[in-house]
């Protein structure tokens, strides 16, 4: 057996407390989800700490939290 997932992640915003971005999951082509996922973060104030968390979302994290929106 096999599952394809495709994820689509756009507009990830992040401030001093929380984050949010639009998501779209398909599971075998057929869309299983989308909507925002927003949430608070502790990774506080300072530039750096800002663009790293946003950094990390890019790359795998908001795949990861919209994937686990989907399969619960």
């Amino acid at each position: 057996m096999k599952t394809i997932f495709e994820v689509e992640i756009k507009d990830i915003n992040v401030d001093e407390d929380y984050y949010d971005f639009q998501y779209q999951v398909k599971r075998n082509g057929i869309i299983v989800g989308k909507g925002e996922i927003s949430d608070e973060h502790s990774w506080g104030d300072s530039e750096d700490g800002l663009s790293s968390f946003a950094e990390l979302l890019k790359q795998s994290s908001a795949a990861d939290l919209a994937i686990e929106k989907v399969i619960r």
